[in-house]
């Protein structure tokens, strides 16, 4: 199960609506439908096809930016969705994999009912903050109030504009994201009380066996 970071230029009104879809939009701008996109040669021959006056490396860099998140992203997966404007982080969870529709790549969650002021993170401000040109992007919607849009007028090739994703590799970064789900969702939690029972359980199986070569 892997941890993402994921940030989209969002106004109050978006952020306030978030909780309510069932879906996130990928970073995958420019490319078309990859449902049953079976490894990465094939994904090669794609972007060859795509882009047939590039050389190779970059076709191989264009692989790698957004390969590793459509191969690595799914069901059970922990998103994290920093808000700018409520200084508050939500958490989702992937139900489902890849998707396209009407041109849209995208990915199905569910948030968690649960809001985390951003200073809880503050030992991990640097996975939080929005790269600048986002928080342009992030002022101006609060400033001007535009209609609902995931992805405003920023060219990221292959990454999508006004999106990013991203794997969190730091383990206690990881674990903290983790700790911000309530108890009954935690499976982790779970997994510590079945733990508890087996330590428990071996305990008296060790004082019967105490017992019995004692007599």
């Amino acid at each position: 199960m892997t941890v993402w970071i994921y940030h989209a230029s969002m106004t109050a009104e978006e952020e306030a609506q978030l909780p309510e879809r069932e879906y996130l939009p990928l970073p995958f701008e420019g490319l078309p439908n990859l449902t049953g996109l079976a490894g990465p040669a094939q994904a090669i021959e794609m972007l060859a096809a795509l882009y047939p006056d590039n050389p190779p490396e970059s076709i191989n860099g264009k692989l790698d930016r957004f390969w590793n998140i459509f191969s690595r992203l799914h069901p059970e997966d922990i998103i994290a969705v920093p808000l700018p404007a409520s200084q508050e982080v939500l958490i989702a969870e992937v139900t489902g994999l890849y998707q396209y529709h009407e041109g849209e790549h995208r990915i199905p969650v569910r948030f968690y009912p649960v809001r985390t002021p951003m200073r809880t993170f503050r030992k991990h401000k640097e996975l939080f903050e929005y790269p600048s040109p986002i928080r342009g992007e992030v002022r101006r919607g609060a400033n001007e109030n535009p209609k609902p849009n995931y992805a405003p007028t920023l060219t990221l090739p292959l990454m999508g504009r006004g999106l990013k994703i991203t794997e969190v590799t730091d383990i206690a970064a990881r674990t903290l994201i983790r700790e911000q789900l309530p108890h009954r969702y935690n499976r982790f939690a779970k997994y510590k009380w079945l733990l508890v029972v087996f330590f428990l359980m071996s305990l008296v199986r060790m004082a019967e066996r105490f017992t019995i070569h004692s007599q």
